[in-house]
């Protein structure tokens, strides 16, 4: 082989070589361009589209976790239909009481908003609930806070975003007297036994 067939041959392989590679990169930027638009779609959806309420229950949750730390707050209900966010109330490291939230982000109100808060609260066995939601029903007093009752008679609280803390903690001071109250007549339904057994062993005798 002379030394000129052998240069074109060289030439020849050198422009096969850069022609793979160069499909080969066309590849790669394919697919990165493809998760780039699927992150993207991803973004969007959260901040206009479909996902906008999971978005808003997670600025809600990470406020009601600043302003009530010693409190633990659960999202695996959402995740199969059920309460947005369920809080345990905390007192002294014991679990007192459990608090339904519910997160919505529309522009309308809507009656059924209550209702599956209602559900929810039945479903998590607690007894408060609290609707975090930029929509107010017409009836409403004001559009910062307003209290109002299920179907069921449950009193709930609607509150706009940015008090949901202030309204969780309200909420989380009347669970705690509840349960202080509960605990005392406990204590005096105790008494009152044993008043009761000491005053028929003294008749007996």
């Amino acid at each position: 082989m002379n030394k000129t067939n052998q240069k074109q041959e060289e030439k020849q392989f050198s422009t096969y070589e850069i022609m793979e590679r160069f499909s080969s990169m066309q590849e790669d930027t394919g697919k990165r361009l493809k998760e780039i638009e699927r992150f993207l779609e991803e973004v969007r959806n959260r901040l206009f589209g479909t996902d906008v309420g999971f978005a808003q229950e997670v600025v809600t949750l990470s406020h009601l976790k600043a302003g009530c730390p010693y409190d633990s707050f659960s999202e695996e209900e959402a995740a199969r239909h059920g309460t947005d966010i369920l809080a345990f109330v905390r007192e002294g490291g014991m679990e007192i009481g459990k608090i339904s939230v519910s997160v919505k982000r529309t522009k309308t109100w809507s009656s059924e908003f209550l209702e599956q808060l209602d559900k929810n609260i039945t479903q998590d066995k607690s007894e408060w609930g609290m609707l975090v939601t930029t929509a107010f029903p017409r009836e409403a007093l004001n559009d910062t806070i307003w209290t109002t009752y299920t179907k069921e008679r449950r009193m709930v609280l609607i509150v706009k975003p940015q008090f949901a803390t202030i309204a969780y903690y309200a909420i989380r001071e009347i669970v705690k007297y509840q349960f202080m109250l509960r605990r005392e007549l406990i204590r005096l339904e105790i008494i009152g036994g044993q008043k009761l057994d000491s005053r028929r062993s003294l008749n007996e005798d």
